[in-house]
């Protein structure tokens, strides 16, 4: 069985998300975190990723993104780089919905970018 090599580069577009509400508040039902909400059309967040020589992250909320990266690189045990463009963000604000829209992206990028061998859990419960 042969493998393809991983793409040069990887682009992750998700929709902005209107939080209604959390379900399961206590966690009886097992779920550590969970929600609703509705995808809003023309708001969204997209993130390139590709190898480097060293690690790099440009674009709008480059500080942000590049501290999940190195979250990312301890909980993966990873030394490896990789340069990050942001193409779009959702405009900030005081939820957080932004967190894991950027956050759900940059872990499935960095899933394709390893050429689907990187396990990447988002967290979900």
């Amino acid at each position: 069985m042969s493998h393809s090599p991983p793409p040069a580069n990887v682009t992750v577009t998700v929709p902005a998300r209107l939080h209604l509400g959390f379900l399961d508040l206590n966690g009886g039902l097992g779920r550590r975190f969970g929600g609703i909400g509705l995808s809003i059309n023309g708001l969204r967040t997209s993130i390139t990723i590709s190898a480097a020589s060293h690690m790099r992250v440009t674009g709008p909320e480059n500080k942000r993104v590049h501290g999940y990266l190195q979250t990312m690189q301890r909980a993966l045990d990873s030394d490896s780089a990789c340069h990050v463009t942001i193409n779009e963000v959702v405009p900030a604000h005081a939820g957080l919905g932004w967190n894991m829209g950027g956050v759900q992206p940059s872990h499935r990028a960095a899933r394709e970018s390893s050429g689907g061998n990187a396990r990447v859990d988002a967290g979900r419960g």
